[in-house]
C-alpha cells in the first residue's frame, strides 16, 4: 500500500539542459524574426549595419545570459522562472515588476509568433482557400492543446521542430553557397534607408529574436538541476517609466518576504567603503555633517527630542536615539532587547531618520559615559549631544556632570527646553531667534538654524539674530562683521543689534514673534566643572521653546 501510495504520488519527470533549456531557447532565437524579418534588416540597413544590429543585439543578451548564469548558480532555484531569480536577487519589488511585464510580453509574443507563422505557411502555400484569421486560430489552439497537455508533451513536439529547423538552415546555407553573388553582395552593403525607417527602427525590429533565451529561463520549475541549466537563458529588458511605476508601488506596498536580496548586501558594502574612506580622510571644518545622539528616554514620552535631532539633521546627517535603562545587565537583558525593539518600532512609526541604541547600566553618568566612548563607528560617531532640560532639582548635580562629561570629551551640546507637552511637538509661527553672545557658539547656532529651515515644517520662518552689544559700542562696524559673515556662509538673517546693559532683557523684548531662540553658553576656562546653571536657568525661561548651544569648537563657518 505505501508503495502504491508513492507511486501514485510520483514527482512529474524533469528535463535537463538540453531538452528544457537549449532547445526552447534555440527555437525561440531560429523563430520568426529570423526567418521572416532579417531580410528586411539587411535590404533597409545594408550588410554592415546588420551585422553592426547583431553584434549589438548579441552583445546585450550575452551580457544578460551571464548574468543570470551567476544568478543561477549562487541560489537554489525554483519554479518561477525570470521572476524567481530576480525577486530572490534584487528583491519583491523588481520580482512583481518583471512578472507583470513577463505575463504581458508572454501574452504578446504568442500573438507574434502565431501571425509570424501564418504569414509563412500563406507564403509557402499560395493556393490555400483557409483565411489569415482562420490559419491563425487552426495555429493557436493546437498551440494550446500542446501546452494544456503539459510540458512533456510540448517538448516532444519541439524536438521534431527542432529537426525540421536543423533542416532549413542546412538549406539554407547550401542554397546561398551555390547562388552566390559578388554584385548582390556588392550592392548590398550600404544602407538604403526608407524615410520611415533609421538604423533604431531596424535594430527595433531584429532584438526580440535575441530574447528567446527566456524560453530556457522560464522552465525552471520543470528542471532537474536549474543551476546548470539556467546559464543558457536570460531575461529581457523592461520598459524604464512603467518598471519604476510598479516598482514605487510594490515598494510603498510593504510586501514582506522571508527571503534575502542583494539590496541588503549591496548597501552593507557601500557603507563600508564609505566608512574606509572617511577613516582615512582628514578632517576639515568645512566637511562637519551633525551626528546626534539624542538622550531622549524612550523618545515616544520626549518626540520634540526626536523631533528636533532628525530636524538639525536634515537628511544630512545620522541621528541615534539613545535610551538607558537603569539596573545589572544580567538582570534585564530580556528587558534591553524589548526595549530595542519598541524603540525602533516608534521611530519606524513616525518616520524618523534615526537609529535606535539601547544600554543597561546601574548609574546614568556611568551610561553616558559608556555611550560617548563606545557607540558609532569610524568618521560617524557622534559629535553632538542633545538633552532635554532637567526641571527637577533633584536632578541638577546629575545633569550638571552629564554637561561636564560632554563639554570634556569635545563633544558639542544642545540642550531642548520646551513648554509643550512631551507627547507632542507644535511648532508656534514666528522667527528662528539667535542670541549671538559669542562667536564660537554663535557659528554653530547658525548651522543648527539653518538645518532647521531646510524642513518643510520651518521653511517658512525667518532667521533673526539679536546681538546685544555695549552701549558704547562700534555698532557699524559690528553690523559690518556679521553682514560679511552671513554672505560667506551664504545665509539669510535680519540682523538686529541692540546697545543695552542688560542682554538678557533686550533678547526678550526683540525676540517677538519667536518660534523657537537659540542661545549659546560656555564653561569658564579651567574650570569646566563650573556650570553657569543659574545663568541658564534664567535663559530657558525666556517664551517659547530655547535651545541651549555649545560649540566644542569643530564646526566652522568661515572654513
Amino acid at each position: 500500500m505505501g508503495t502504491q501510495t508513492a507511486s501514485k504520488y510520483q514527482e512529474p519527470s524533469k528535463f535537463g539542459a538540453f531538452g528544457g533549456v537549449f532547445t526552447p531557447s534555440l527555437l525561440t532565437i531560429l523563430g520568426v524574426i529570423m526567418f521572416l524579418r532579417l531580410s528586411t534588416v539587411v535590404g533597409y540597413g545594408g550588410l554592415w549595419n546588420a551585422l553592426l544590429i547583431l553584434l549589438g543585439a548579441k552583445t546585450i543578451s550575452v551580457v544578460t545570459g551571464l548574468s543570470v548564469a551567476s544568478i543561477a548558480t549562487n541560489m537554489r532555484v525554483r519554479g518561477g522562472g525570470a521572476y524567481y531569480l530576480i525577486s530572490r536577487s534584487l528583491g519583491v519589488e523588481f520580482g512583481g515588476v518583471i512578472a507583470v511585464f513577463f505575463y504581458v510580453a508572454q501574452a504578446v509574443a504568442v500573438s507574434l509568433y502565431v501571425v509570424g507563422f501564418t504569414e509563412a505557411v500563406l507564403s509557402a502555400f499560395p493556393g490555400m482557400e483557409l483565411s489569415f484569421e482562420t490559419v491563425a486560430t487552426i495555429t493557436n489552439i493546437l498551440v494550446f492543446i500542446s501546452v494544456y497537455i503539459g510540458a512533456g508533451w510540448t517538448i516532444r513536439i519541439q524536438f521534431g521542430i527542432l529537426a525540421v529547423l536543423m533542416l532549413s538552415l542546412l538549406s539554407f546555407f547550401i542554397g546561398a553557397g551555390r547562388a552566390f553573388s559578388p554584385e548582390i553582395l556588392s550592392a548590398n552593403l550600404a544602407a538604403q534607408w526608407s524615410p520611415d525607417d533609421s538604423f533604431f527602427t531596424v535594430f527595433a525590429l531584429f532584438f526580440p529574436a535575441v530574447t528567446g533565451i527566456m524560453a530556457g529561463v522560464n522552465m525552471s520549475g520543470d528542471l532537474k538541476d536549474p543551476a546548470r541549466s539556467i546559464p543558457n537563458g536570460t531575461f529581457a529588458a523592461i520598459a524604464l517609466l512603467l518598471g519604476g511605476t510598479l516598482y514605487f508601488f510594490i515598494a510603498r506596498s510593504e510586501i514582506q518576504v522571508k527571503w534575502g536580496d542583494l539590496g541588503a548586501g549591496l548597501a552593507f558594502q557601500i557603507a563600508r567603503n564609505a566608512l574606509l574612506r572617511l577613516e582615512r580622510e582628514r578632517y576639515h571644518p568645512k566637511n562637519w555633517r551633525p551626528s546626534i545622539l539624542a538622550l531622549s528616554g524612550g523618545a515616544y514620552n520626549r518626540l520634540h527630542l526626536a523631533d528636533y535631532a532628525c530636524w538639525f539633521t536634515a537628511d544630512s546627517g545620522i541621528v541615534s536615539i539613545g535610551q538607558v535603562i537603569r539596573g545589572e545587565l544580567e538582570d534585564l537583558l530580556d528587558r534591553r532587547r524589548e526595549a530595542e525593539t519598541i524603540l525602533r518600532k516608534f521611530i519606524l512609526k513616525e518616520e524618523l531618520p534615526a537609529f535606535p541604541v539601547v544600554v543597561v547600566e546601574v548609574d546614568l553618568h556611568a551610561a553616558i559615559k559608556a555611550l560617548l566612548q563606545c557607540h558609532g563607528i569610524g568618521g560617524i560617531r557622534p559629535n553632538t549631544v542633545l538633552l532635554g532640560w532637567s526641571k527637577g532639582p533633584e536632578k541638577s548635580d546629575i545633569f550638571r556632570e552629564i554637561i561636564k562629561t560632554v563639554i570634556e570629551m569635545k563633544r558639542s551640546l544642545i540642550v531642548v527646553a520646551t513648554k509643550q507637552e512631551q507627547e507632542t511637538t507644535h511648532i508656534p509661527k514666528g522667527s528662528v531667534n539667535l542670541w549671538w553672545n559669542s562667536s564660537q557658539n554663535g557659528q554653530l547656532m547658525l548651522l543648527l538654524a539653518l538645518m532647521l529651515k531646510k524642513n518643510r515644517q520651518w521653511r517658512d520662518h525667518p532667521i533673526r539674530i539679536i546681538r546685544p552689544v555695549a552701549p558704547r559700542a562700534d555698532i557699524q562696524n559690528i553690523a559690518k562683521e556679521m553682514s560679511e559673515l552671513l554672505s560667506q556662509a551664504r545665509i539669510m538673517a535680519d540682523l538686529v543689534i541692540v546697545p543695552t546693559e542688560s542682554p538678557l532683557d533686550a533678547v526678550r523684548q526683540h525676540m517677538h514673534p519667536s518660534a523657537v531662540i537659540f542661545a549659546g553658553f560656555e564653561t569658564p576656562k579651567g574650570a569646566t566643572g563650573d556650570i553657569p546653571m543659574l545663568d541658564l536657568q534664567r535663559i530657558v525661561e525666556l517664551p517659547g521653546d530655547v535651545i541651549l548651544v555649545y560649540n566644542a569648537g569643530d564646526v566652522s563657518l568661515e572654513a
